[in-house]
């Protein structure tokens, strides 16, 4: 087996439920960085919520440090200068904060590299330590949108069905224009129809000369389904969802909380060192 990188999703996979890492996570990295296998962040998080993952880690703001944000949108490096760039197009994004403003009950967020623009509490921006959230009007999301870039929205519904029958309606709302994708199942996210974690790591290999064939994808849920496919090897966590166990090489009896992207690294990387 020759894994010589790993694209790992954040939340659910390499963090835990408290938002927190474990040191044998960070051990693991650090042992197979040692090894010179080279590890990336892989997240639907934009570029504001990335810094309590890349802190802990030691790779925060640096220009030869890499990651993937926004579901694949952003390509950039851990100084946040962007490779490419697949913000939503502004139309598309007033069409949706005004279709989910119309939608009882539903809290959501259009999200910049900056901010998170929140109608409301997000339960998933809760334990964030960093400070990305702010509540504001439909009025006022629709000035932003021609202020800043959108690159995401997040949205929630305490109705599950609900949230299923939202996920449908975008693409009739914006005639096919985005795509919706659940990272979690209290979390709906509404990216472009072009942008995956797939494509995303797609830009990154060919900007690299990586070949897929090397690379170990760890993820948890449905929006990671698509760098499963795409990468030579596949892990996840025992808290994934079915679909996802399915399709890869390795599912760690561990979950999230229980250090699983250490037990993965150990058993598909040092353990052949």
């Amino acid at each position: 087996m020759t894994i010589k990188y790993v694209f790992t999703d954040v939340d659910l996979t390499l963090m835990g439920r408290d938002h927190v890492f474990t040191k044998e996570n960070i051990d693991a990295i650090n042992r197979i960085r040692e090894l010179g296998v080279a590890f990336y962040i892989q997240t639907g998080r934009l570029t504001c919520a990335v810094d309590e993952v890349l802190d802990p880690l030691g790779i925060n703001h640096k220009d030869d440090e890499y990651m993937i944000c926004g579901n694949g949108a952003i390509v950039c490096d851990t100084n946040r200068h962007f490779y490419t760039d697949h913000h939503m197009k502004r139309e598309v994004v007033l069409e949706l904060i005004d279709y989910f403003n119309s939608v009882d009950g539903c809290v959501f967020s259009i999200v910049s590299d900056r901010m998170y623009y929140s109608s409301g509490n997000l339960i998933s921006l809760n334990r964030n330590s960093s400070k990305i959230v702010e509540v504001v009007s439909a009025e006022r999301m629709r000035e932003i949108v021609n202020e800043e870039h959108i690159y995401k929205i997040l949205v929630q519904h305490s109705d599950y069905e609900m949230m299923k029958e939202m996920a449908a309606k975008v693409g009739e709302v914006t005639n096919g224009a985005v795509a919706p994708t659940f990272s979690a199942v209290d979390n709906l996210e509404i990216i472009n129809s072009d942008v995956s974690k797939a494509n995303g790591m797609k830009e990154f290999c060919k900007m690299k000369n990586i070949d897929p064939a090397e690379i170990l994808a760890i993820g948890d849920n449905f929006n990671d389904e698509s760098m499963i496919d795409f990468a030579g090897y596949s892990a996840c966590p025992a808290n994934a969802v079915e679909e996802l166990k399915k399709k890869c090489d390795y599912v760690s009896e561990y979950d999230c909380t229980q250090s699983a992207v250490a037990d993965i690294l150990n058993r598909m990387i040092i353990s052949g060192e």
